[in-house]
C-alpha cells in the first residue's frame, strides 16, 4: 500500500491511477486503506468517477469502489455528506449494481441525491440530466417516492421543453 499510495518523498499521489486501477479490479481491497484516512479522502474526492473532457460527468463506473468504502465504513461520518455530494456530481451515466443499492440507501446517498438533484434543481440542467438518466432510474427504483418528488417530476415532464434523454430513461 505504501508503494501504491505515496511517491518517493512520502507525498500522497493525487490522480493515482495505479491505486485506482487496483481497486477497480478488486474493490474489496479498499479495506487495506483502513489506517490511511488521508488516502481514502483523496480516493473519493479526486479519483473516483474521473471527469471526462469538458467536465462532463464520468463514464467510468466506480460505484463498486465507493460502495466498498461505505461497506467497510472507511469514510468518516463527518465527511459522508460531502462524499455523497461529490459522487452525485461526478457519477454521470454510471449505475450502481443492484447489490450496492442497499448500502447507498443505508448510508444516506439517495437523500443527498434527492436534495441536490431533485429539490436542488440539478435535474433541470439539460446537460446533467441528459447524461445522468441511469442514476436517476436507480434513485426511482430504490426509494419510496414522496409527494414532493412526484410533484417535481410531474412538473418537470408536463411541458414540451423537458430533458428528452432523461424522458427516454424514465419512459415518458
Amino acid at each position: 500500500m505504501d508503494f501504491l499510495c505515496h511517491d518517493e518523498n512520502s507525498h500522497i499521489l493525487e490522480g493515482n491511477t495505479l491505486l485506482v486501477r487496483t481497486f477497480r479490479e478488486d474493490p474489496s481491497k479498499v479495506y487495506y486503506l483502513s489506517d490511511r484516512p488521508e488516502v481514502i479522502r483523496m480516493l473519493w474526492f479526486f479519483n473516483l468517477f474521473p471527469l471526462s473532457d469538458q467536465d462532463k460527468p464520468s463514464l467510468i463506473n466506480d460505484f463498486p469502489i465507493y460502495c466498498s468504502l461505505l461497506r467497510h465504513q472507511l469514510i468518516p461520518p463527518d465527511q459522508m455528506s460531502e462524499a455523497h455530494t461529490k459522487i452525485v456530481e461526478r457519477a454521470g451515466a454510471c449505475t450502481p449494481e443492484k447489490m450496492d443499492l442497499h448500502i447507498l440507501k443505508e448510508s444516506g446517498f439517495f437523500e443527498i441525491f434527492r436534495e441536490r438533484v431533485i429539490l436542488g434543481g440539478q435535474l433541470k440542467q439539460y446537460k446533467w440530466s441528459s447524461q445522468s438518466g441511469p442514476l436517476m432510474i436507480s434513485y426511482l427504483r430504490c426509494v419510496k417516492l414522496d409527494l414532493e418528488v412526484v410533484h417535481y417530476i410531474m412538473k418537470l415532464f408536463s411541458g414540451s421543453n423537458y430533458p428528452l434523454v432523461l424522458g427516454d430513461y424514465v419512459d415518458f
